[in-house]
Order: C-alpha cells, then structure tokens, then sequence
C-alpha cells in the first residue's frame, strides 16, 4: 500500500502474524513474532532488549513509566481495554449464567486467576467494584 502527502510518501508493508506450534509443544506467540520483527511490543513481551518509555497525555504533562502497576491503575497513557460484550434484547434481564460468569470474573477470585494466568492484567480493586456495581 502506497500513501501519498505532498512531498511526502510513505509504503506500508502487511505482515499477517499468527501463534505457530513448535515440535516440542510450545508455541511462538505471534506477539513475540512482532516484537523481534519491529521492535514495538506490550509490557507482555519485555526482554532485555526491550525498554519501556515513559509517556506524558499532553505536551508538558508529567510522564509515567510503563509499569504492571501503571497498565492496571490507568494511569500510564496508553493503555488496551479488553470489553466484555453479551447479546441481549433492550429491556430484557441478562442470562443469570453470564451475569454469574461476570461476578466471577470481577471478584477478587476472577481478578487473582486472570493475575496467575498472566496474559492480561486484572482491573484496580475500584474499576472491578464500579463494573461490579454495573450488574445490579
């Protein structure tokens, strides 16, 4: 793909990354694949060789390390919300079984299995109480 601005053009190369199976039964993650190929990753994949940068939200604001801790309390500038979306009719009462599956996943419990698994981060205890909140 070619884009053009004035003077300026600019190609895109796509690359389509996908997880692939290793013969030991271990996978490469198409996230890693990433990182090693440009460079640019999440704080899921840092190694030795990747440096976090500290970002500020506005031209002379403070900046904030990117940190677990920073990702999970919202402050580091730029950070990926993962939705929970269900299917249901305007007015209608939500399914107790996923409305159950959202308590676990909002509790205490849910939140210390999704920080045990380790491929997302878990929501601050008042983000988790306010979704909570949410289903009543």
């Amino acid at each position: 793909m070619r884009y053009s601005a004035g003077a300026i053009a600019l190609t895109i190369h796509f690359h389509e990354y996908v997880h692939i199976p290793r013969l030991d039964g271990t996978m490469y993650d198409a996230g890693q694949q990433i990182l090693e190929a440009i460079g640019i990753s999440n704080l899921r994949y840092r190694n030795s060789q990747v440096k976090p940068l500290a970002l500020a939200e506005t031209e002379g604001g403070s900046y904030v390390e990117a940190t677990k801790e920073t990702l999970i309390n919202r402050r580091y500038p730029l950070v990926m919300t993962v939705p929970a979306v269900f299917n249901r009719a305007p007015g209608e009462e939500m399914d107790p079984k996923v409305k159950e599956f959202l308590r676990y996943i909002l509790s205490r419990e849910g939140q210390e299995d999704i920080a045990i698994d380790g491929k997302y981060l878990p929501l601050d205890a008042e983000t988790a109480r306010e979704e909570l909140q949410k289903l009543d």
